[in-house]
């Protein structure tokens, strides 16, 4: 696992930059920016939900129950840690999130991460993802694409066939899923440091989907 241990800390470094840290900090105690997809109706609010590469713990307030973690301290997760070696239990979860995570991993770290997370849930827990299938790129992530994660952010992009491929491997059930396009102005609001920047350059293009795990 050498290869996993190598890229956790180049992602530390990378996200442990102010920017990266000022941008999440902003993103605290607002709606999440997937509020107008169904993301917090598919799960019961008080059922154990685990958030892997939680931010700044935007659903917390949602789901009393929720463990959030991420791999960089941003100031309001429960624990610091990469999804392998995050400390939940197998069978435990009624639920996990991973929300614009592992498109920033090439593609033979999704599967293990994948299987990782399966691995916490309940018979017929539900794991919400949402990915980028199309290289568009949110300009505080800009410095990354020639510096230290240059050769890690945007290798692991997501299409419909690969969503279907994986959710068959693992034995999941692809329960819903919907396309996403966010422009700058739909994301930034109110005194961001990029609301100034307002305009339609799509940032974000991809999908936001669930799978269920089966018996």
């Amino acid at each position: 696992m050498q290869q996993f241990k190598e890229f956790e800390e180049i992602s530390k470094k990378y996200f442990s930059t102010n920017g990266s840290i000022k941008l999440r900090k902003e993103k605290q105690g607002r709606p999440h920016n997937l509020a107008g997809y169904p993301i917090t109706d598919l799960l019961d609010k008080d059922a154990n939900i685990v958030d892997a590469g939680c931010g700044s713990n935007m659903f917390r307030d949602i789901f009393p129950n929720l463990i959030g973690f991420d791999i960089v301290d941003f100031g309001n997760q429960d624990y610091v840690c990469s999804i392998m070696n995050a400390p939940i239990q197998e069978n435990s979860q009624d639920g996990v999130l991973c929300l614009g995570v592992l498109h920033e991993c090439p593609d033979e770290y999704h599967l293990p991460n994948i299987e990782k997370m399966v691995s916490w849930l309940k018979s017929n827990g539900k794991l919400i993802m949402r990915c980028k299938e199309v290289p568009v790129v949110e300009k505080h992530l800009l410095s990354g694409r020639n510096g230290i994660m240059s050769e890690y952010l945007d290798k692991g992009l997501w299409n419909t066939e690969k969503i279907q491929a994986v959710g068959s491997q693992l034995n999941l059930t692809l329960e819903w899923k919907e396309k996403v396009i966010k422009s700058r102005a739909q994301q930034w609001r109110g005194d961001s440091p990029f609301s100034k920047e307002r305009d339609n350059d799509i940032i974000f293009e991809g999908h936001v989907w669930c799978w269920r795990k089966n018996v």
